[in-house]
């Protein structure tokens, strides 16, 4: 019998073949994959309890489950760069007075925008109220300090608003029914991530081209579309929706979703020498010293960790296999190494001033 392959949406399909031709040519100058040390590490952590978290933070997420879906629609066309580019080692904070300490990064941005909309959902004027101008974004998310790129926020969150008025009603619900279709074999409706230009994170893509379809990058001569936070968004949801008591529909195809190539998933596989960098490479990111969007350096980093990701995400679940254990899917890999960037405190992250991630 013929052995059944995972499907992997187009676009990643198109990352990890142009990143294997560099490769065999010797093209790529400053990221190399080892393949020994990815090998080890799957099969060192093979036998993990891989967790989907389920996104219950009080205070940071709505409980109500539509209204977690459609703030994460929103959310998530805002979710990048919190590093302070003139302080890069710290990150935008969000005080919490009865918490043990401030929140930083996403889970800082996600508390403010909580604050604001709360149980509810999000709608386009509520959207052109909070965000209408520069100035409205910088005190929505003025706080502990300043949240970086107030002026590129606003232009996301001002593409969000407009298209969704002009696509969907002002409603980010009718977003996620155009994406929802019906499962004959569960006998329900589920979501799916791709399905012919008519899937979340192609409609996201699509009818978003600032706030989800400007993640796009130029590799030898290639246009490769990452796509990280209209992936992220399908990654979440279905977390979500598989402890919402089928609330909320899962997303049925979640194994064409490939892998979200931020700045922690580099820092994580450079911490398990998976990656190692070029010196010069290796000179600008332990000194802090920024990287241009779209050189070389950046886009180099971004193809060998989504190559990377969907490796390991073979290998473990071919050791699992072995084992008898059950399969992981992107997922569990994602929150795993981004655990593990987060936790890796001797090494850091690139900087790049980007709304890519």
């Amino acid at each position: 019998m013929k052995k059944k392959r995972r499907k992997m949406n187009q676009e990643s399909k198109k990352i990890f073949d142009a990143w294997r031709d560099t490769d065999s040519k010797r093209l790529n100058k400053h990221v190399f994959i080892n393949p020994a040390k990815l090998a080890e590490v799957a099969e060192k952590h093979v036998k993990n309890n891989f967790e989907i978290p389920n996104w219950r933070f009080d205070g940071v997420y709505p409980k109500h489950e539509w209204a977690f879906a459609a703030f994460q629609l929103l959310a998530n066309c805002l979710n990048f760069a919190f590093n302070i580019f003139e302080k890069p080692d710290e990150k935008y904070m969000v005080a919490v007075p009865d918490g043990p300490k401030p929140l930083t990064g996403a889970f800082a941005m996600d508390r403010k925008i909580y604050e604001w909309f709360g149980e509810t959902i999000p709608q386009s004027d509520d959207i052109y109220q909070a965000f209408g101008d520069v100035r409205k974004t910088e005190r929505f998310f003025r706080d502990m300090n300043e949240i970086p790129f107030s002026e590129l926020r606003h232009e996301c969150a001002m593409d969000f608003a407009n298209n969704l008025v002009k696509y969907y009603q002002g409603n980010p619900l009718n977003l996620l029914e155009e994406a929802t279709v019906w499962d004959e074999a569960s006998k329900r409706s589920v979501l799916r991530a791709f399905n012919n230009g008519k899937g979340l994170v192609e409609l996201l893509v699509k009818d978003f081209p600032v706030a989800y379809g400007a993640d796009i990058r130029d590799f030898n001569g290639q246009k490769l579309a990452f796509n990280k936070r209209a992936m992220l968004v399908a990654i979440v949801l279905h977390g979500r929706a598989l402890d919402s008591k089928e609330i909320l529909p899962p997303v049925i195809d979640i194994e064409e979703v490939g892998p979200v190539c931020d700045y922690e998933l580099p820092k994580a596989l450079r911490c398990r020498e998976i990656f190692s960098y070029s010196a010069e490479l290796a000179e600008l990111v332990d000194n802090w010293k920024e990287i241009s969007e779209n050189s070389q350096m950046e886009v180099e980093l971004r193809a060998a960790t989504a190559v990377a990701c969907d490796g390991l995400l073979k290998k473990i679940n071919k050791f699992r296999k072995a084992c008898g254990l059950s399969q992981i899917n992107i997922c569990h890999l994602d929150y795993w190494l981004w655990e593990m960037g987060k936790e890796a405190t001797i090494s850091r992250p690139h900087l790049t001033r980007t709304n890519a991630y």
